[in-house]
């Protein structure tokens, strides 16, 4: 009886891939299409959120492979396999400076889309965004089962509002899947921009090894959990490239404000939509909090408490918040050093995966990996090196902090035995 109720303790099939749909689709899916759009063109865009779907093949079945191996997978780990226990510091960091980036730029984005949807004031976006992170980490003070509910129902309501936004279309979706075969894309700056840019959209399985071991049975429900959340993202991405290259094709114009609520009706629709968007925000960031925290009492080293993690991650992220509202940073930029950190990150993953390959299958998906982070790479921008920094300057102390002790140790002894 006591194995059955540890058992039920722990969320479901359905509820971890609602989950992991969160940390996967969240404010990228209102801009990105239309950035892509906007950087590479029609044609350009769609092969790049198609270049993407591709790179994440190799990508979900490494996360899987890892995944099912370790039940105590964790991102700092596959670093520390990988290039000795000396990185350790550096990749907990640059996973941290992922996860705490990224969530201001979402946070304020989802604080404008509500703004709109509410009649607000520019002048309010700032304070409702302080509002949102305080109130979703006042929501993770209670257990994963019962803070993640959320992301059920906000995922049925995805599919809901692509269903809508693409069936009013069907014309620029046809005319978007007929530029894929009019001729190739230029391989150009524009377009490994582009690549680098829609890669947003894919990240966050990486972060399922922060709830892999709340699922009820990991060794059965991960396959489902990263194949079924994988298929349903890359399908609403390449849709939702399609309709926006389709209808920038013929003539339509985008803007960033409302983003992909623009191919909804006017009206009731579009507002209910927004409604619905702002839902699916709110649990994308709650998604990303649960990671935030994790992340945060792996740098401290500490499982516990989760209150001071929570409480050290929330005040991260609400000074960046401040910048923002000050206008000393903007969003694009906390976006682009959030998704270098997963590049980043990514790498590490892809040495800690090709030293543990045996088959030639998995030796095979490890270089194809690595053929995808160097595409990745090229649309980088001079940022990355700031993100590398962190990394490599960890490193160097953790290589050269013994050896600096004693030093001071024998400078110490000598100075006392005088």
């Amino acid at each position: 009886m006591n194995g059955l109720s540890t058992k039920l303790t722990g969320i479901g099939r359905w509820q971890a891939t609602a989950l992991a749909l969160s940390f996967v689709v969240g404010s990228g899916i209102l801009i990105l299409p239309i950035l892509g759009l906007q950087i590479a063109g029609p044609q350009g865009s769609l092969y790049a959120w198609f270049m993407m779907t591709l790179i994440g093949v190799p990508l979900i079945a490494i996360f899987y492979k890892i995944s099912s191996n370790d039940s105590d997978f964790t991102l700092t780990k596959c670093f520390r396999l990988a290039f000795g226990k000396q990185t350790t510091d550096g990749a907990k960091l640059t996973i941290l400076a992922a996860l705490i980036f990224g969530m201001p730029a979402m946070i304020y984005t989802t604080a404008s889309v509500m703004a709109r949807l509410f009649h607000l004031s520019d002048q309010s976006i700032g304070l409702l965004a302080h509002g949102i992170l305080t109130v979703l980490c006042l929501n993770h003070l209670r257990e994963l089962k019962k803070s993640s509910q959320i992301s059920i129902i906000t995922a049925a309501f995805l599919i809901f509002l692509i269903t809508i936004a693409v069936s009013s279309h069907l014309g620029d979706l046809h005319t978007g899947m007929l530029l894929v075969t009019q001729s190739r894309p230029n391989l150009d700056h524009h377009f490994f921009q582009a690549c680098t840019l829609t890669f947003f959209g894919y990240v966050g399985w990486e972060s399922l090894g922060f709830f892999s071991n709340e699922l009820r049975d990991s060794k059965r429900d991960l396959k489902y959990v990263y194949w079924i959340s994988f298929i349903l993202v890359s399908l609403v991405y390449l849709t939702l490239a399609a309709v926006v290259s389709g209808a920038a094709t013929n003539g339509k114009t985008f803007g960033l404000e409302e983003g992909i609520l623009s191919l909804l009706p006017e009206g009731i629709i579009r507002s209910a939509s927004s409604a619905m968007v702002s839902l699916l925000l709110l649990a994308n960031l709650n998604a990303w909090i649960f990671g935030g925290i994790k992340q945060m009492q792996e740098v401290a080293e500490t499982v516990r408490p989760k209150k001071r993690a929570l409480l050290a991650y929330y005040v991260c992220v609400s000074f960046l918040l401040l910048l923002l509202d000050f206008k000393i940073v903007d969003v694009t930029k906390l976006f682009l050093l959030s998704n270098q950190s997963w590049i980043l990150v990514y790498g590490g993953i892809l040495v800690y995966y090709f030293k543990k390959a045996k088959s030639f299958s998995e030796h095979v998906i490890g270089v194809v990996g690595g053929l995808s982070f160097i595409l990745l790479l090229s649309g980088c921008s001079i940022l990355i090196l700031l993100n590398l920094s962190v990394f490599v300057g960890s490193f160097l102390y953790r290589k050269t902090a013994p050896q600096l002790r004693d030093t001071k140790f024998s400078l110490t002894s000598i100075l006392n035995s005088k």
